[in-house]
């Protein structure tokens, strides 16, 4: 149940039917080792299974909002009425309830082939030889209770234009297959490592392969049920008794009164057919499918060279250069702009929210919407049947469907490249460290897998080159020291070391610390407000050229904020006069390549005291200083233009908690 009106009330109460989504995965492997010479040989076969039985019923019993609109004075509805009064009526303004019969049980896998030799070709020199061979099954559903969408099948309910809803099976709109993928037989992974010594304490390592992404993403949520499982829908304004304001349904008869003799009680029964097979039944909504070429998985290419050199008293140095490019990700955002209109419609403005048969036919906007191509209707009956009349909704590519979601959308690229630097000093006394530099830069055009769980603003489904740009999660500089040092006090060691009482007060101490050192966060402008006239995840913002982005600050300003980014180096991009829709996509990249938030600093400090109380007994104690130096940073700044000046651009908040010192005592035994 669910409140909401000029009142305030807790806006939820009672909870859905709960999700179960047992999954499991099995592997069944068999390897055979054999030596011969200065060959190690390993040949093996693998068959993965996964399975995936999701039961996602919605609210079975159902979903009800009460606002303050049915117990209001007529002409009055934003200042009298109260939710809980209509609830206590059971006058419900709208709501819903599923109505769920099928419980899909997803199925995948894979074959794979591996052969392996580990070759001694000469005592300096070792190399690595390996393939690896995988065939993913085809995801499919038990009883192919799946649907999906198909771009050339034709669409009864929208004059057979290209683009229907279609079944796993052997019905009449069924594909006649068990699995809307087809077999990819072409994931071949070769493993190439080396290992040089060029001298006893310098050694040459590198290596490269190809490693592809298991098809468990395959299966994930309930997907591709359009058609099986329905609700009934409770709207606004359309109650039985033709007055709008009265409540769509009553939950129960009152006991005190009668109810208006057309008002309807209990949510209506579903009057529908599961599972509905029709291939118009999805028009006008959104309708998700699993590509064709969906068993073909994501895969990464890796390589690496590098030198290590062993200096006296343990000191080893490592230099490596370390790349990877990203082939065929996962790209969450892109895949839910399936039907996006192309951008170049975006010039038409305002034009993109009028009807388009009413366009096509004015003197001034009809020779407007020819020269962009559009001379007349989707289909003859788009004016009578489609679910949105507008120019807009015309120019998609397929004009039936709101949206059109794609489960397994691998069109994403990645590439990374670093210089990775390590130095490591051990020893059983005194300092042991290891200190690790990587300068490095990966660029991509997918920020997630997943839609939403990502920094990501994409514009363009057909220019997915203009979202390439550095990665949410790249950081050119990051520094990472790690040491203990043990101090020279006590039996064994350089200073006072004659043993005695003394010795149980200055042995056994230790400093330990880890202290880390990266460049900010990537930054990505965007206007919030904006509302694009063709169906977009957002509009990032016009770079001003020659303006700085940022401006010289100097410390935080917990009251009032501090400005980091400078207002004027960001605009909207050119809107139409009358509803502000952006005419074009924002010049500005996925990330800005050259403006960061501000670096990231924090030294986390450890002391350590070991007390040998008998031979079996020792007492520690310790204390940790988490941000040691109490630093207070800076968060990262407000990156949306619809903030306004005073919020845009400016930092509130501190990047670190204040320093924490926790205190332990510690009985070995």
């Amino acid at each position: 149940m669910r409140f909401t009106g000029h009142v305030p009330v807790a806006p939820l109460f009672g909870v859905g039917c709960k999700n179960v989504d047992p999954s499991e995965s099995y592997v069944y492997q068999d390897t055979f080792s054999h030596l011969q010479g200065k060959h190690s040989l390993k040949f093996g076969a693998e068959i993965r299974r996964y399975r995936y039985n999701t039961f996602e019923p919605g609210p079975l019993s159902g979903d009800f909002t009460f606002t303050d609109r049915e117990t209001s004075l007529p002409g009055f509805t934003s200042d009298t009425g109260h939710p809980v009064a209509s609830f206590i009526l059971g006058a419900v303004d709208r709501g819903s309830r599923s109505v769920y019969t099928t419980e899909p049980g997803y199925r995948a896998g894979l074959f794979a082939f591996f052969v392996q030799d580990d070759f001694k070709v000469t005592p300096k020199l070792t190399l690595n030889l390996g393939l690896r061979w995988e065939i993913p099954f085809p995801q499919k559903e038990v009883l192919d209770r799946e649907s999906g969408f198909d771009p050339t099948a034709p669409n009864p309910g929208a004059d057979n234009i290209p683009g229907a809803l279609v079944f796993l099976g052997h019905c009449p709109t069924c594909v006649h297959r068990d699995s809307f993928q087809d077999w990819y037989f072409k994931e071949l992974g070769p493993r190439i490592g080396l290992a040089y010594q060029f001298q006893k304490n310098l050694v040459f390592r590198g290596g490269y392969g190809i490693s592809y992404g298991p098809p468990i993403e395959n299966n994930f949520g309930s997907l591709n049920l359009f058609g099986f499982n329905s609700g009934v829908s409770l709207t606004r304004g359309t109650s039985a008794t033709g007055f709008s304001q009265d409540p769509v349904i009553y939950l129960t008869n009152l006991a005190s009164a009668p109810l208006p003799a057309a008002a309807q009680v209990g949510v209506p029964a579903f009057t529908g057919t599961l599972p509905n097979r029709d291939p118009a039944s999805a028009n006008g909504q959104t309708l998700d499918f699993m590509p064709r070429n969906g068993a073909a998985q994501p895969y990464v290419q890796n390589w690496s060279a590098g030198f290590q050199y062993l200096f006296p008293h343990d000191v080893m140095i490592q230099a490596d250069y370390v790349g990877s490019k990203g082939t065929r990700l996962l790209n969450g955002y892109f895949g839910q702009w399936f039907n996006q209109a192309p951008s170049k419609y975006m010039a038409l403005g305002d034009i993109l929210a009028d009807d388009l048969a009413a366009d096509l036919a004015d003197p001034v906007n009809g020779p407007i919407l020819a020269s962009f191509g559009v001379t007349r209707l989707p289909y003859p009956d788009f004016e009578n049947n489609n679910y949105d009349t507008s120019v807009a909704a015309a120019l998609q590519p397929f004009p039936q469907y709101s949206g059109l979601v794609n489960n397994y959308p691998t069109f994403g690229n990645s590439t990374y490249h670093s210089l990775q630097l390590m130095a490591r000093k051990t020893a059983p006394h005194g300092l042991s460290l290891i200190a690790a530099y990587t300068f490095s830069k990966t660029l991509t055009d997918t920020d997630s897998a997943l839609s939403l769980s990502g920094g990501q603003i994409v514009q363009d489904f057909y220019n997915r080159r203009a979202e390439k740009a550095i990665a949410s999660f790249d950081f050119p500089h990051v520094l990472k020291l790690t040491w203990i040092y043990e101090l020279p006090f006590g039996r064994g060691r350089k200073w006072l070391n004659n043993g005695g009482g003394l010795d149980r007060l200055v042995s056994g101490w230790q400093v330990t610390a880890i202290q880390n050192y990266s460049s900010g966060h990537p930054l990505v402008i965007f206007d919030d407000s904006l509302t694009p006239g063709i169906q977009m995840n957002g509009i990032r913002a016009d770079l001003v050229p020659g303006v700085p982005q940022t401006v010289a600050t100097h410390g935080l300003d917990l009251a009032n904020g501090t400005q980091y980014l400078n207002p004027a180096a960001f605009t909207d991009p050119p809107l139409s006069p009358i509803n502000a829709f952006p005419l074009r996509p924002g010049n500005s990249p996925g990330f800005l390549p050259h403006t960061r938030g501000p670096r990231h600093s924090n030294e986390d400090f450890g002391i350590i005291k070991n007390t040998h109380i008998t031979e079996r007994t020792t007492l520690q104690f310790r204390a940790d200083m988490f941000n040691v130096f109490n630093r207070v940073g800076l968060g990262d700044p407000d990156t949306d233009l619809a903030d306004g000046p005073g919020t845009f651009g400016v930092i509130f908040d501190p990047a670190h908690g204040g320093r924490v010192i926790q205190l332990a005592l510690r009985l070995n035994f």
